[in-house]
């Protein structure tokens, strides 16, 4: 089943502890996940357009399943398996409901090991995050087809915020239901970043808004997806 599978992952080289993270966590991947196609989508637009990246990762991708995950994360591989074999039943997968946010030093000792799973490096300095109020953040596994249906991540979020939750309800509504596992991932240490530093966040608000209020009517999420499309024609 993960020989179907793209992981199609968006990064911004911050020259600093993001790039660290993400050094080791490539390497993670192709030593736990060899089977799998690693789409990576480097970008350096400014401010970060993490949609557009997720989008190009999809178009560059071979495979029929994809896991969008965030640069800054590891988790048990076998979580993937268990989730691509749901997708059968449900029309997207969220395969983790618990966050363990590291801290820096904790962060760094792990990159002084070689990626492999279990690490060697007890995990005992994070916060513990349960994470089942959001969704579409951080890692989720969906089809390629159900992926098109809904165009795609919401280019026009542009900066930091809102593209995820828009993206499940579109895809709640045009496409069914998602399930949640109840796993845990864990998420590399870097300086945090909010909508505050955001100079689009206003009209990322509105289109939020305008997603938010049209959620379960299909008529009305397939306006805004449509009108997307014929923005990018």
């Amino acid at each position: 089943m993960l020989e179907r599978v793209s992981i199609i992952i968006p990064f911004k080289n911050d020259f600093g502890p993001r790039t660290l993270a993400f050094e080791w966590i490539k390497k993670f991947y192709r030593a736990m996940l060899p089977e799998t196609e690693i789409c990576i989508i480097e970008t350096d637009s400014n401010p970060y357009n993490r949609s557009e990246a997720i989008n190009n990762g999809a178009k560059r991708a071979k495979n029929d399943i994809f896991v969008i995950a965030d640069c800054d994360i590891f988790y048990d591989p076998q979580i993937l398996l268990e989730a691509t074999k749901l997708l059968n039943e449900y029309a997207w997968v969220i395969p983790f409901r618990y966050v363990r946010n590291l801290s820096n030093n904790q962060s760094i000792e792990i990159f002084h090991n070689e990626p492999k799973w279990p690490i060697e490096t007890e995990i005992t300095d994070f916060e513990f995050v349960d994470f089942q109020p959001y969704k579409g953040a951080k890692l989720l596994v969906v089809t390629r087809e159900n992926f098109e249906k809904v165009g795609g991540f919401d280019d026009r979020f542009i900066g930091w915020g809102r593209e995820d939750e828009c993206f499940t309800f579109a895809i709640d509504t045009l496409c069914g239901p998602s399930i949640r596992l109840e796993h845990t991932i864990n998420h590399c240490w870097h300086p945090f970043v909010g909508s505050a530093g955001n100079p689009n966040i206003e009209q990322s608000n509105q289109l939020w808004w305008r997603y938010a209020t049209a959620n379960g009517n299909v008529e009305s999420i397939k306006k805004i997806v449509e009108e997307r499309r014929k923005g990018n024609s």
